[in-house]
């Protein structure tokens, strides 16, 4: 089959993603319209080539031999707004930042998503990994995605239900079947803002309700005091954010850790790690568990390193290889695992890797 006119070969991909590391897709598509990502699975599809699907790029990491087969990065953007007399409803294309859904909800007092002000990344990747920050996921208020099929080259529209989420996944994490091309956020008219989160809580304390604007610029600014907020031209911005998850144990599970910590003389009896209570039981911060482990803010093995600012953090300096970040993860990773017997899951999906990462747990594509 003919080759599409929008499909290069050999494309370099390292600088559509926050970590400017990997190597190039064998076939890149930057579809434009729902009609040529038709087109170019249908062709894919014919000649028997996987396809991987590239969104923001912030939240990947690529293998330096690149992603055989077919790289999609969907690009259209675009929103809609439905208004109803409880809720408003805003629709995002994929390739829409998620920040201006964000910005824009909060300019015209729609609550719900306040709290993941300065996430990079678009609109189609957020379903994904079920993206969250400060006491919010977009599981929260996403009313339905659509999504193509790539096997039968047709468009359809899974509700809220459907999608699986849970903490930092959903039933789009590690599947290749559908390709997100819109998503409805439905938000609350005058709504309150979020403040489940308790070092967002503390900013407020003591003070009148804040507002959905005071809120983010809160958010914005603990976000850019730990790096997380990508500034082009900055060497802290070479990241994926927040490398780990944090890990969710039972009660027994987090008994069983501060026994540890006691035992080793990390924490004095009865002094408890910090932590706070979500459905699934009891969190625990990656960052803290990483920086008792061993892994200070500022650690660096050559071209990557743990960020400045934020334990959680892992950095690309420049110059570096995929390989160099993964082997520093997997260092960071066996070294947890050993100290607390706890094993922390990696956020980002990898693309391009053999299933033999030296990662437990990784999501490879």
């Amino acid at each position: 089959m003919r080759i599409p006119a929008s499909v290069t070969r050999n494309q370099p991909l390292a600088s559509f993603t926050t970590l400017e590391l990997g190597g190039p897709a064998e076939f890149f598509c930057q579809p434009l319209t729902q009609e040529e990502l038709k087109e170019v699975c249908a062709w894919a599809k014919g000649i028997g080539l996987p396809v991987t699907v590239l969104a923001g790029g912030s939240n990947v990491v690529i293998a330096d031999g690149g992603v055989s087969g077919l790289v999609l990065r969907v690009a259209w953007q675009g929103l809609e707004v439905e208004k109803r007399e409880e809720t408003v409803t805003v629709i995002a294309q994929a390739g829409t930042p998620l920040d201006e859904v964000v910005a824009l909800s909060v300019a015209e007092g729609w609550a719900g998503l306040e709290c993941l002000s300065g996430i990079p990344g678009s609109v189609g990747a957020t379903p994904v990994q079920n993206v969250g920050a400060y006491g919010q996921e977009v599981a929260e208020c996403i009313l339905w995605v659509e999504v193509f099929q790539r096997e039968h080259l047709t468009f359809q529209r899974l509700p809220h239900e459907a999608c699986s989420f849970a903490y930092r996944s959903s039933i789009f994490r590690g599947q290749r079947q559908w390709i997100i091309t819109r998503v409805a956020f439905r938000l609350s008219p005058q709504g309150e803002p979020t403040l489940r989160y308790p070092e967002l809580a503390e900013l407020f304390r003591g003070s009148a309700r804040p507002s959905l604007a005071e809120v983010r610029q809160a958010v914005l600014s603990l976000r850019q005091k730990k790096g997380m907020v990508l500034t082009p031209g900055l060497p802290e911005s070479r990241t994926v954010g927040s490398f780990f998850k944090n890990p969710v144990l039972s009660l027994e599970a987090f008994e069983r850790l501060k026994t540890r910590l006691w035992e080793q003389g990390v924490l004095p009896f009865p002094q408890e790690p910090p932590n706070f209570a979500v459905p699934a039981g009891i969190k625990v911060p990656a960052a803290w568990l990483v920086e008792q482990a061993g892994f200070p803010k500022g650690t660096r093995r050559g071209p990557v390193g743990v960020s400045p600012l934020h334990a959680l953090s892992l950095v690309h300096w420049g110059g570096g290889t995929a390989e160099a970040l993964v082997a520093f993860a997997s260092e960071i990773q066996r070294a947890v695992k050993q100290a607390f017997g706890i094993t922390l899951e990696p956020e980002p999906v990898f693309l391009g890797f053999s299933q033999d990462l030296p990662l437990e747990r990784a999501t490879c594509l």
